[in-house]
């Protein structure tokens, strides 16, 4: 549920997006031309090429390989250099067992944060920290006979995610930037072992 639940809200914070992009740049083509020109107060886009690591620890066996995955994130500015924001998305990495190459781990996470920023000529400098919840999704297959499953488990676990966020983005045009982000996401629940998965993501942001 929490999963869909980041879906939703992941696909309803870009399609507003795109409509504040769409209904500022239809009020910018009437309007004279600005005295000043102003700072941006939000940017936002999807970061579409995700690549990086996920490291958990499940009932039957260490699971440490590559992952890939997409999200998306938003952030506003206030003042000269606070920004705050909503970031998520998923991250998935197939492993093999002894008995299968089609076992699955999975993490769903949404959540808010809170940061500096510094605009300096065409680039703009980010470091925050990332507070939400998620949710593990872990398909284990011990024995498999062509399609029959044997033996396999699947757990599904809630979690506490936390991450730091660092950023670099490149203005392209006044709208539009290419954004280089790290982080290292913290998937914590009281009960299970922690899930590790340090990324690195790139994607387009549109900014007003």
């Amino acid at each position: 549920m929490l999963k869909k639940l980041t879906h939703k809200a992941a696909f309803l914070m870009f399609s507003c997006l795109i409509i504040c992009n769409y209904v500022d740049a239809q009020r910018q083509s009437i309007d004279l031309p600005a005295k000043n020109e102003k700072e941006e107060t939000y940017s936002g886009g999807m970061l579409f090429l995700q690549g990086g690591g996920l490291i958990y620890d499940n009932p039957h066996q260490q699971i440490k390989d590559i992952s890939y995955g997409f999200g998306g994130i938003l952030r506003v500015y206030f003042f000269k250099h606070l920004c705050v924001g909503i970031y998520g998305g998923t991250q998935k990495t197939s492993y093999p067992t002894q008995g299968s190459n089609y076992s699955y781990l999975q993490i769903g996470y949404g959540g808010s944060f809170i940061g500096m920023s510094l605009k300096k000529n065409n680039f703009r400098y980010s470091a925050s920290a990332c507070l939400g919840g998620g949710s593990i999704k872990n398909l284990h297959i011990e024995k498999q006979n062509n399609q029959l499953l044997s033996e396999s488990y699947l757990y599904k676990i809630p979690v506490f995610i936390l991450s730091p966020l660092v950023s670099v983005d490149y203005f392209l045009s006044k709208k539009i930037a290419l954004s280089l982000q790290g982080s290292c996401l913290f998937g914590l629940h009281a009960s299970h072992p922690p899930l590790y998965n340090p990324c690195l993501q790139v994607g387009i942001l549109f900014n007003h």
